[in-house]
């Protein structure tokens, strides 16, 4: 069955911090922060220009995993960014969530959701009917690359697919899980084996095939408690199809479909100064979104 569909689905709040930096310092006439009411819808734009998009997700983060933080209490608990106007950050996200739709693009999101969770279950829903592309900059979707689903990355400008993600990543999508089971995740607070950088980890991944197959029978000089408590612990941080069948099927998250009504948008523009709209042919880019 060909593919129907190209959707774009966006990783929210890496969207949001990258507008978020890009844009900084915007402001209405009143002095009101303006950054993301300004910068998201302008980066979708080109999103929907640039791929030629038929429908569009946003996945916006609601919180950490309790599932996730009673394996690992310091999961994902970020520092204090001086940078950040949290309240002016977080009230324009509010209002992206409920207004984005007016304009075709759908929104997701759930308390004590993550972004990764809800990416990969639309992946399951789309995957089989659509080609997709996962916009994100988060080295931890690479494990959903297959045919038919793709990784733009908008920092380094590339597109991650089965072909090329072994050159770019230095692993293969087969390897993603347990090249960052043995790495760990800075970002996110999840530690790796010690003493494992990405030239240990690509000879074990050499030798072994897979953490499994290591701990099934050990040989060699590697830390064998060490990888295997990594492996225990990481695997359901990490692992987006075990998480999703071990607890995310039970979750419900809020979808806000398109409901397209350009009037209810323009006045959010209006209101944060923003000229967006003014022009016909922006209009209709997203008014052919479905």
């Amino acid at each position: 069955m060909p593919l129907k569909n190209r959707i774009l689905i966006i990783d929210g709040d890496n969207l949001c911090h990258r507008v978020y930096h890009k844009f900084k310092g915007l402001t209405t006439k009143t002095g009101k922060d303006s950054t993301l009411i300004y910068g998201v819808p302008y980066l979708l734009l080109s999103y929907i220009k640039r791929f030629n998009a038929d429908k569009i997700f946003v996945a916006f983060d609601g919180g950490r995993s309790k599932e996730r933080i009673k394996i690992l209490p310091g999961y994902k608990k970020r520092d204090i960014n001086l940078a950040l106007d949290y309240e002016a950050f977080y009230s324009q996200k509010t209002i992206l969530k409920e207004y984005l739709p007016y304009i075709n693009i759908s929104t997701i999101f759930g308390d004590k959701l993550e972004a990764d969770d809800l990416i990969y279950r639309l992946t399951r829903s789309f995957s089989k009917s659509s080609y997709l592309t996962i916009i994100s900059s988060d080295k931890d979707f690479t494990q959903l690359i297959k045919n038919g689903i793709s990784i733009y990355n908008p920092f380094k400008e590339i597109i991650i697919n089965s072909y090329n993600v072994s050159s770019i990543m230095g692993y293969s999508v087969q390897e993603a899980i347990d090249y960052l089971i043995l790495d760990g995740d800075k970002s996110d607070k999840i530690p790796g084996v010690k003493g494992m950088g990405p030239v240990k980890i690509r000879k074990f991944l050499d030798e072994f095939i897979s953490i499994e197959n290591y701990l099934d029978n050990p040989k060699g000089n590697w830390d064998y408690n060490a990888i295997k408590v990594a492996y225990k612990q990481n695997n359901i941080l990490i692992n987006l199809k075990l998480y999703y069948l071990k607890y995310g099927k039970y979750d419900t998250p809020t979808i806000i479909y398109p409901k397209w009504d350009i009037d209810i948008f323009k006045k959010l523009m209006f209101e944060y100064n923003v000229n967006l709209l003014n022009n016909l042919d922006n209009i209709n880019h997203f008014k052919k979104l479905t």
